[in-house]
């Protein structure tokens, strides 16, 4: 299954396949490795391959981003989750990030939930940008890093879609 938009003719979302497991786990270690700078994320490309592929079977929808052929965004949900999704260093700030979001929302039936670190400022933005509200803080277990847990009501859901 294929997702085109009418606005973006060369970025394409398509449902994961096991094909797809090391070049997904790729975005996801260049993108926290730029992202993750305010930490000291040092996890290799091996590392992140091998979670991710141990990973798969936990997420309820996998859904890849391709621009021009190449893959360039992942979102990994559990059910009304956002579990993970990132978009390629080089390609951020190019609607990628968004139009996963909108496909998230789109496959989610209740509140869409997501953690991210709380210094994960460009994340934090994003994500409001978008109409979630940070509900709860904390301190994520594998990191044990300050996180913050984000919400996205039903009802605010037409709100952010059309923005």
């Amino acid at each position: 299954m294929t997702d085109k938009s009418s606005d973006d003719s060369n970025l394409t979302l398509r449902l994961f396949a096991p094909s797809d497991s090391d070049t997904a786990a790729d975005v996801i270690h260049r993108s926290t490795s730029a992202a993750y700078s305010f930490m000291s994320w040092t996890h290799s490309r091996e590392e992140t391959r091998a979670w991710f592929a141990a990973s798969v079977d936990d997420w309820s929808a996998i859904w890849l981003a391709e621009r021009d052929g190449r893959l360039v965004g992942v979102l990994c949900l559990n059910d009304d989750h956002i579990d993970q999704l990132f978009v390629d260093s080089g390609e951020q700030r190019t609607g990628i990030g968004s139009r996963l979001l909108a496909k998230a929302l789109e496959l989610c039936q209740g509140p869409v939930t997501l953690h991210t670190f709380q210094m994960n400022r460009t994340a934090r933005a994003f994500y409001e940008r978008h109409g979630f509200q940070a509900v709860a803080f904390g301190v994520s277990e594998a990191e044990g890093e300050p996180d913050v847990l984000y919400r996205l009501d039903a009802a605010e859901r037409s709100t952010s879609e059309a923005s």
